[in-house]
Formats: structure tokens, C-alpha cells, sequence
């Protein structure tokens, strides 16, 4: 028994062993909560060259190709420190956020949240990063 070490009577020892596993519950609860969010929280977004998809990668280092004409929902909220944008795509939220952002290009992103297709032969070269945080 796991209460016998700690000098309960065995009779009332069954009543504390959940109590023991209780942290350990509530800490699994919370970590996968993390995850959770770290899946679709995203790192880097890229632009492809076709100007009609986006590859995000997640801080847990999934790469992952979205189309832009799918987008099925967008909002954006203010934060203290800077927005949050909110990209529902297949069903999955994808989560933007700006602060601590060491490279964004507000023009695009605005675009790729609200799903409009970007036209990559008149903007230049813009197949590259348009955001990235640490």
C-alpha cells in the first residue's frame, strides 16, 4: 500500500491513495492543455510562391500548408502588448500573436487572416517569411 509508509492504519489507507495521485492528475491536465495550445500557436508563417497558400509552423515543429480560400473564420483581438489573430482553417484554430515579434508584415498578414489571394508576380519577392517570433 502507498499509505503505509506514511503511518496510516490499513483500513482507512484506500481512502487516501487518490488523494496521493491527485497532483499528478491535475499537473497531465494541465500539460496536455499546453500542448494543446503549442500546436496551434504559430511560429513562422511562409508564402508560397502560387500566392494562394501559406506554410505555418508550430512551436511544437510541425509544418503545416494551408490554403488561403479556405479560411472559414478570422478575427483579431487587441492585446496589452500587441494582436492576436485567429485563423480558422479546417476546422483548427491558428492562433498569431505579435508580441515579441521579430519580424511582421502587417500589410500581409491582414491579407492571408481575411483570405484574400496575394499576387506574388506584382509584389515582388514575396515567397519568404512574413512573420516570425522567438
Amino acid at each position: 500500500m502507498a499509505a503505509a509508509p506514511f503511518g496510516l492504519p490499513e483500513d482507512i489507507a484506500f481512502l487516501v491513495e487518490p488523494a496521493l495521485l491527485l497532483p499528478l492528475g491535475l499537473s497531465y491536465m494541465s500539460f496536455s492543455r499546453q500542448q494543446k495550445d503549442l500546436a496551434y500557436t504559430i511560429r513562422r508563417i511562409y508564402l508560397l510562391e502560387n500566392g494562394q497558400q501559406i506554410v505555418l509552423e508550430t512551436y511544437d515543429g510541425v509544418l503545416q500548408r494551408l490554403n488561403i480560400l479556405q479560411n472559414d473564420e478570422y478575427s483579431h483581438d487587441s492585446t496589452g502588448d500587441g494582436i492576436v489573430f485567429t485563423i480558422t482553417n479546417g476546422k483548427r484554430d491558428f492562433k498569431i500573436k505579435t508580441q515579441g515579434a521579430t519580424l511582421i508584415d502587417y500589410d500581409l498578414t491582414d491579407r492571408i487572416v481575411k483570405g484574400i489571394c496575394v499576387d506574388t508576380k506584382k509584389r515582388g519577392n514575396l515567397h519568404h517569411r512574413i512573420f516570425e517570433r522567438q
